[in-house]
């Protein structure tokens, strides 16, 4: 990690600690192995507060250092399995990590079902922009239930949405993993890399993944 990237972070989570200090939660800073319990022995970690009605575990990251942590997912399991614990994923600079400038809008639900429509005729043809397309169904509909999430993530790099929705549950662990599988055949496509030819198999698991965002962002509209 570079000295610029570990200054930012500690200089936010010194800033996120008074936040919850103020709130009356006890705060443990890079607290050391024998002051977790046992389920977070393994790990380590940024910040725990503490309260009666709940534990937070708090872990910064700027975007160089949020791809290298593999750790996030594990953690997030560990801590989101445990009754009365929470993982938040705190990012220290959304700001430059804007993939879009201005009034983008999010594609409607309508939209988004197209380009299923379409990803499905294509997939019998041409599975590499059968799956670009897919991801970018994929990136509307994450986008969507971000912002129905009250998340401030709407023109974030999709990465930090699918971490920010993981570790808040709303993302199963089985989908996160055909996200990333996604993600990088996507990546890897795009910027000109060779690669395998991406498998009928993913792009329709991508299109479940789809159509399961979708399902989410109905339940979450007003009846």
């Amino acid at each position: 990690m570079s000295k610029t990237a570990e200054a930012l972070e500690e200089k936010r989570l010194q800033s996120i600690a008074r936040e919850y200090k103020k709130k009356g939660y006890q705060v443990l800073l890079h607290p050391s192995r024998s002051e977790l319990p046992d389920f977070l022995s393994s790990f380590s970690l940024d910040m725990i507060a503490i309260c009666d009605h709940e534990n937070v575990v708090v872990e910064v990251k700027s975007k160089p250092t949020l791809t290298k942590s593999s750790y996030l997912t594990a953690l997030a399991k560990a801590v989101n399995n445990q009754p009365g614990w929470r993982f938040e994923l705190v990012v220290t600079n959304p700001v430059k990590s804007a993939v879009v400038e201005g009034n983008a809008q999010i594609l409607l639900i309508s939209e988004i079902k197209e380009r299923i429509r379409l990803v499905r005729e294509l997939s019998g043809k041409e599975q590499a922009a059968a799956l670009i397309l897919a991801w970018s169904a994929i990136e509307a509909a994450l986008r969507l239930v971000g912002q129905e999430q009250g998340l401030e993530l709407a023109k974030k790099p999709s990465l930090l949405i699918i971490k920010e929705l993981y570790s808040l549950g709303v993302i199963s662990q089985e989908d996160y993993q055909i996200l990333d599988e996604g993600l990088q055949s996507r990546n890897l496509i795009v910027h000109g890399f060779r690669e395998t030819k991406p498998t009928p198999t993913l792009v329709n698991d991508l299109i479940g993944t789809i159509e399961k965002l979708l399902n989410i962002s109905n339940a979450n509209s007003p009846a």
